[in-house]
C-alpha cells in the first residue's frame, strides 16, 4: 500500500491578514514553480486565485496606510513646533546685544520672513513650504548665519520630519482607491474556497497520477504550513505575555483590520538638541488634496 501524504490543514480562519497573505502568496509561488497543469489545476482557477491574491495584497497595504495616519498627526505637530521655534529665534535674535548674533539674524530674516505663516496652510502645501524653508536655511549663503545662531541641528531635524511626512503622504495617496476595494471578509471567504479546491485537486492528482511534481508540491506546501503555524503560535505566545502586562482588544480577521503590530518608524523627535519647542495650535487640519483620507 502506498504512503499517501495529505495537505495539512493550516487553520485559515485563525490567521491574521498578514499570515493569511503569506500563506496564499507562497502557495501560489509553488504552483507557478511546478506548473498548474502538472498539478491538475485549471487555468481559470489559477487566474481567479491570482486576482484574489492581488486584492488581498491591496487590502493589507491599505491597512498599513491607515496605521500610518497617527504618525502623520504627530509629525504635523512636531514640525509646526520646530518650524515656529526656528522662526521665533531668528526674529528675536535681531535685537540681542551680541553683535555677531544680531547681525546673523538680520541677514537671515529677509529670506525667512516669507515662511512665517507656514503652519496656517493645508498640510500638503505646508510640506512644500517647509521644504523651501529648509532649503533656504541650508543654502551656501545662509548656512553660516544659521550656525552662528546655533540652529543647524534644529534645521536638520525639521528637514527630517518634513521628509518623513511627505513620504507617508505619498504612501497614503497611493491608496486612494481603497474605498473601491471589496470587503476583506468577502475576499478571504472566496479565497478559502479556492484554496481548498486547488489543494484538493492537487492531492487527488497525486493519488490518481503520482508524479515527482505532485509529491514535491504537497511536501513543499506542508513545509510552508508548518512554518506559518509556528509563526502563528509564536505570535499568540507573545500576545498572551503582553495581555498579562497590558490588556489589549481582541484581534479580528477582518480584511480592513490594521495588521498586527505594525512597525512604525520613529520620528526622531529627541534629536533636536533636547529643546522643547513651543507648541502651536492645531491649525493645519485635513488636506484638501489628499484624496479625502483623514490627516
Amino acid at each position: 500500500m502506498r504512503n499517501l501524504i495529505k495537505v495539512k490543514n493550516p487553520g485559515l480562519t485563525k490567521l491574521n491578514n498578514r499570515e493569511y497573505l503569506n500563506l496564499m502568496t507562497r502557495t501560489g509561488g509553488w504552483i507557478d514553480t511546478i506548473g498548474f497543469a502538472a498539478l491538475g489545476i485549471e487555468e481559470e482557477a489559477m487566474t481567479r486565485y491570482n486576482q484574489l491574491l492581488e486584492m488581498l495584497g491591496n487590502l493589507v497595504a491599505h491597512s498599513y496606510a491607515q496605521a500610518e495616519t497617527p504618525e502623520m498627526a504627530e509629525l504635523e505637530k512636531q514640525r509646526d513646533a520646530l518650524g515656529l521655534y526656528i522662526i521665533d529665534n531668528v526674529r528675536n535674535a535681531q535685537n540681542v546685544t551680541i553683535a555677531n548674533v544680531a547681525a546673523a539674524a538680520r541677514a537671515l530674516w529677509p529670506d525667512l520672513k516669507p515662511y512665517e505663516k507656514f503652519y496656517s496652510l493645508p498640510n500638503q502645501q505646508e510640506t512644500m513650504m517647509l521644504d523651501g524653508m529648509t532649503r533656504d536655511l541650508k543654502s551656501e549663503k545662509n548656512a553660516p548665519y544659521v550656525a552662528t545662531l546655533g540652529l543647524t541641528s534644529f534645521v536638520d531635524e525639521l528637514e527630517a520630519l518634513n521628509n518623513r511626512y511627505e513620504q507617508l503622504t505619498t504612501q497614503r495617496t497611493s491608496q486612494r482607491n481603497a474605498e473601491k476595494m471589496p470587503d476583506g471578509d468577502t475576499v478571504r471567504k472566496e479565497m478559502d474556497q479556492l484554496y481548498d479546491y486547488i489543494t484538493t485537486v492537487a492531492f487527488c492528482e497525486s493519488v490518481a497520477k503520482p508524479t515527482d511534481a505532485t509529491a514535491r508540491f504537497i511536501s513543499e506546501l506542508n513545509a510552508v504550513i508548518d512554518e506559518i503555524n509556528a509563526l502563528y503560535n509564536q505570535r499568540m505566545g507573545l500576545t498572551k505575555k503582553t495581555d498579562e502586562e497590558t490588556p489589549l482588544p481582541p484581534a479580528t480577521d477582518s480584511g480592513t483590520t490594521t495588521p498586527t503590530e505594525p512597525e512604525t518608524p520613529g520620528t526622531g523627535g529627541d534629536d533636536s538638541g533636547g529643546t522643547d519647542p513651543t507648541p502651536t495650535p492645531d491649525t493645519g487640519g485635513d488636506d484638501d488634496d489628499d484624496g479625502g483620507l483623514a490627516g
